[in-house]
């Protein structure tokens, strides 16, 4: 699974305005680089990939 994380001290968070903030497959994330003090919102976004194979 693919996952999109958008962080913002903002609690309104619009992906489309956001820049991404971290990418991962793991279900597990840790944010190595938050600021002392400060509250931070978090947004997952989840990547859905459909592939098909076709039969000859």
């Amino acid at each position: 699974m693919n996952y999109i994380l958008y962080r913002s001290t903002s609690s309104t968070i619009d992906p489309d305005n956001e820049p991404v903030f971290a990418m991962t497959n793991e279900l597990t994330y840790l944010d190595t680089s938050p600021l002392s003090g400060v509250y931070y919102y978090l947004l997952l976004h989840r990547i859905f990939i459909i592939t098909r194979a076709r039969s000859l």
